[in-house]
């Protein structure tokens, strides 16, 4: 599931690659920073969670365990998704300013 998630930041990073057109380097730095951001991210929620699991005794500790993994990754992924909003958003102005620039 995890394997999953890091796949989809590594394709999201390469599909950003052939999007970016006219500031591709400002865009690519951009878009690079923000996959590795993530991925940083979601490895360290996975050692949280692994170290957790580590120290549990009880059943009832390890499924506290993967809730308060879960809550975590549940935030992870809304932050996450405004900041590519807004990403996609500003690609969005700089694309409609070349369409001005070039017409």
């Amino acid at each position: 599931m995890n394997l999953t998630k890091i796949i989809t930041a590594a394709t999201l990073i390469f599909s950003l690659q052939t999007l970016a057109e006219g500031n591709k380097g400002e865009m690519l730095t951009k878009a690079k920073a923000m996959a590795t951001e993530n991925i940083e991210a979601k490895i360290g929620l996975l050692n949280e969670l692994k170290s957790c699991i580590n120290s549990a005794n009880d059943r009832s500790a390890l499924k506290a365990c993967r809730k308060q993994a879960k809550s975590k990754r549940q935030a992870h992924k809304e932050a996450s998704k405004t900041k590519r909003e807004q990403f996609r958003e500003k690609r969005k102005q700089m694309k409609e300013e070349r369409k001005k620039n070039r017409g």
